[in-house]
């Protein structure tokens, strides 16, 4: 019987904390936060460096081979030379990962069946999309 009643009041103070969270809006939904136009495009961007930081292809700067890491240390550190100019992720690439500063050569990745394309198409194109062997 102690047992019985000990359940009652332990569901009626459950049911008054309920309704008390409830009329507070503790119990809502969080939504989840909104990206900024401007967050969107850094993400973007942050998201192309990790894509060839990670990749096994080689990238080509001035003739010489660089690997993935290598390649986007260099834009990163680029990318933060160019300051506030870069705001998207095409400024990114018309800006930033085109071509060399030095040379006005273009920037370009080795495939691995070894034949190359321009780093701006290769970013603009969905991974997985391009011929990798």
């Amino acid at each position: 019987m102690i047992v019985v009643r000990f359940a009652i009041v332990f569901l009626l103070m459950v049911h008054a904390l309920i309704a008390c969270a409830d009329d507070h809006n503790v119990l809502r939904l969080v939504e989840p936060p909104t990206i900024s136009g401007e967050d969107a495009e850094k993400q973007k961007i942050e998201a192309a460096l990790l894509r060839i930081e990670s990749s096994p292809l080689k990238f080509i700067r001035n003739g010489d081979e660089h690997d993935g890491k290598a390649a986007a240390d260099h834009l990163r550190q680029k990318l933060k030379s160019a300051g506030d100019k870069v705001k998207t992720f095409d400024d990114f690439v018309e800006q930033v990962a085109t071509r060399s500063s030095m040379s006005g050569e273009a920037y370009l990745v080795k495939l691995q069946d070894g034949k190359t394309v321009e780093l701006a198409k290769w970013l603009r194109e969905p991974p997985g999309t391009q011929p990798s062997k």
